[in-house]
């Protein structure tokens, strides 16, 4: 028997969230309380609550979780990108999660690379982002000499009950490796998903090639 949706997403081994979304208040502001409380009870930690970041030690790292919302209103970079800074400064390696830029767009716009650079330039090491619901190319995705610094700009959809667009049922999943220089390497895994099943499947060879010529810069 199935339980809750929040007992699915602990017994799927997730630990932390971003609720940082242009649909956080489709309830009210109760409701975006209320699925932060629910996280909360079944152990699982948010991140978007504030602006304030989540701390987490991990084999010695000192992680700083952020989440921004650009879409239900314009963030203040300035003011994201010193909190980052402030973080970066202490100590931390500053993980950026975002909602931004615009759906189904194949490319980032102008201003998410403009937050983008302002973010890197703070002390971001990893920026992942979300709300375009297709691929768009990664800023620094290179298999060897890395900068330290990876952008993610969009990974489409996980789960997610979109027709239409063959676009929108083609993702992945990164796999990241951070040390105290930032990011090392990281493993890409193409997935797409099957809809009338609700379900994730491995992306066959041409579909993943499809998946890995969208994730490379132009």
């Amino acid at each position: 028997v199935l339980g809750p949706p929040v007992d699915l997403l602990a017994s799927w081994g997730l630990d932390m969230l971003s609720i940082a979304n242009n649909h956080r208040y489709d309830c009210g502001p109760d409701g975006f309380s209320e699925t932060a409380s629910l996280l909360s009870n079944a152990g699982l930690r948010s991140i978007g609550l504030d602006s304030k970041p989540v701390m987490v030690e991990v084999n010695r790292l000192s992680l700083a979780f952020f989440a921004f919302d650009d879409i239900s209103s314009s963030i203040d970079i300035d003011s994201a990108a010193q909190t980052i800074h402030d973080a970066s400064e202490n100590g931390a390696m500053a993980i950026i999660s975002i909602h931004w830029g615009a759906e189904y767009q194949g490319a980032p716009t102008d201003r998410q690379l403009a937050i983008a650079a302002r973010f890197v330039e703070a002390g971001a090491v990893l920026i992942w982002g979300h709300h375009p619901h297709v691929l768009q190319p990664c800023d620094g995705c290179k298999i060897s000499n890395l900068p330290g610094t990876v952008v993610l700009f969009s990974l489409g959809n996980a789960l997610f009950d979109q027709y239409g667009l063959p676009d929108t049922r083609r993702s992945a999943l990164m796999m990241v490796h951070l040390d105290e220089d930032g990011v090392q390497e990281f493993h890409t895994i193409p997935f797409v998903i099957d809809e009338p099943r609700s379900r994730l499947i491995a992306a066959d060879e041409a579909t993943a090639k499809k998946i890995l010529e969208r994730l490379r810069p132009k």
